[in-house]
């Protein structure tokens, strides 16, 4: 077989196992959906806004302490360029049990301390209990990237479909008790537990105490820079956590949390195709034209994978919300329209932080970060005192012109994306979901676009290939 019949066998075979592994993880997500709405719909019914507020301001500050204890570990074993050894897994896995204990006490003496003192003393008790499962939560992590590693979405797929049936198999039977947020508490941290011993089991591998500091250093020296842009973002969080719950309480927390998660569930198709697709993009760093062209294709299906569901529920909120939650819940639309519209215009974008990281450009992602959570952070400070809840709302739509930042920022390093497609879909869609209040009729403005010829054939295209991995590299 020559080289070139052997590069292409080659090739084939690693596009039909990403093939098969996004097959796999959207027929996941897909069942993870359903588990996820039919669960957490039992949950909140019977938790309410008070018991579900505590248990959200402690997970946002537990989600942030998480991620920053990583410190972009995974995301050296997942996608360094030689194959981890046992050894490095070893030192990983040692090294982040280590960081897991460190950041579990911390958040045992210092944050809860710090919260009680801001006015979260109502969720703090919640906090330390979650702190406990920071140590099994960061073993977790090596194991989990060797599946990564070899693409075996199979047993990715079956272990975090069965420990979230866990989680509500726990969860459900407590919050009917009367444990209140401690039931989500409990829930998670057998989850958390149940994941470490499954994944663990599955690779037939325990990790054994190792240490070596070159090959740590290594492995620092890869992910400290995503780590750090990483942290940035997810202390994007503490916006709800930490100034929503010490201004306006926990209840408040409990609406920007539901608003933001039913965003999260109606974006299970926009997810799926990003997850998939950077397997595409890392195809071609090496040719910028073509990356370029990817990115502007890729743009407007995030957009068309997130946007009509958007806009649907827009329609829908009130009647599904009275119907499936109750009257007590209806807040949540107020916040619906400026998170949807924050939230489409992270998918435009979401593929500009992906490129910077294939050019090695952690820095600049992280400075666009710091600067969207800063002016973002200070709207939600200054505006929830004037205006209340609504003002989250009006803080979300303020750290929309930061994006500009992350343009500028590509611009220096690729060139210059086309938004002139992206923007005849957004422009529409982000109307309909701001202007439906006014009358359900204003929806009809996401279906301008398709008077051009153009647009339609990217909707077909879209439709054809949305379950494809090599959709971006296909289609441009």
């Amino acid at each position: 077989m020559s080289n070139s019949e052997q590069h292409t066998s080659e090739t084939f075979g690693l596009g039909e196992r990403i093939f098969r592994g996004g097959l796999l993880l959207a027929a996941r997500q897909v069942l993870s959906i359903v588990v996820s709405v039919l669960g957490f719909l039992f949950l909140i019914r019977f938790l309410g806004p008070t018991e579900y507020g505590r248990y959200t301001a402690a997970f946002g500050i537990n989600a942030f302490t998480a991620a920053t204890a990583q410190l972009g570990i995974g995301v050296f074993l997942v996608r360094g360029a030689k194959d981890p050894d046992a050894l490095t897994f070893n030192i990983a896995s040692t090294f982040l049990f280590v960081t897991g204990v460190a950041a579990a006490i911390v958040e045992l003496i210092v944050a809860t301390n710090a919260g009680t003192l801001i006015g979260l003393g109502q969720a703090m008790p919640i906090l330390a209990f979650l702190a406990l499962g920071l140590p099994v939560n960061l073993l977790t992590i090596p194991v989990q990237a060797r599946f990564e590693r070899k693409l075996d979405y199979l047993r990715i797929a079956v272990v975090e479909l069965t420990v979230q049936l866990i989680f509500y198999a726990v969860s459900l039977p407590l919050a009917l008790s009367g444990y209140g947020a401690w039931s989500l508490a409990t829930g998670l941290i057998v989850q958390q537990v149940l994941e470490c011993v499954l994944y663990h089991v599955l690779a037939r591998w325990v990790p054994r105490p190792a240490w070596r500091w070159s090959i740590l250093k290594d492995m620092l020296r890869y992910s400290i820079g995503f780590s750090l842009s990483s942290a940035i973002w997810t202390a994007r969080g503490l916006v709800n956590s930490v100034i929503v719950g010490s201004l306006l309480g926990v209840e408040a927390v409990a609406f920007v949390a539901l608003a933001a998660r039913v965003i999260d569930m109606l974006a299970f198709v926009k997810n799926a195709t990003w997850r998939l697709s950077i397997a595409a993009l890392s195809k071609i760093e090496n040719d910028p034209a073509r990356l370029l062209r990817a990115l502007d294709q890729g743009m407007v299906l995030q957009v068309l994978a997130l946007g009509p569901f958007l806009v649907l529920f827009a329609l829908l909120g009130r009647d599904i919300v009275t119907l499936a939650l109750g009257g007590r819940w209806l807040p949540i639309l107020t916040l619906y329209p400026f998170i949807a519209v924050s939230t489409l215009t992270n998918a435009v974008f979401s593929m500009h932080s992906y490129v910077l990281y294939i050019f090695r450009r952690n820095l600049d992602v992280a400075i666009f970060n710091a600067i969207h959570v800063s002016v973002f952070a200070a709207a939600a400070w200054l505006l929830l005192s004037s205006f209340g809840i609504i003002g989250y709302g009006y803080a979300e739509l303020c750290a929309i012109p930061t994006y500009v930042a992350l343009d500028i920022l590509l611009r220096r390093r690729l060139g210059s994306p086309s938004y002139a497609m992206v923007l005849s879909w957004y422009v529409p869609i982000a109307a309909a979901i701001l202007l439906h209040a006014f009358a359900w009729w204003t929806a009809c403005v996401v279906l301008v676009p398709l008077a051009w010829q153009r647009n339609r054939t990217t909707v077909i295209l879209f439709i054809r290939r949305s379950r494809s991995v090599m959709q971006f590299d296909q289609i441009t």
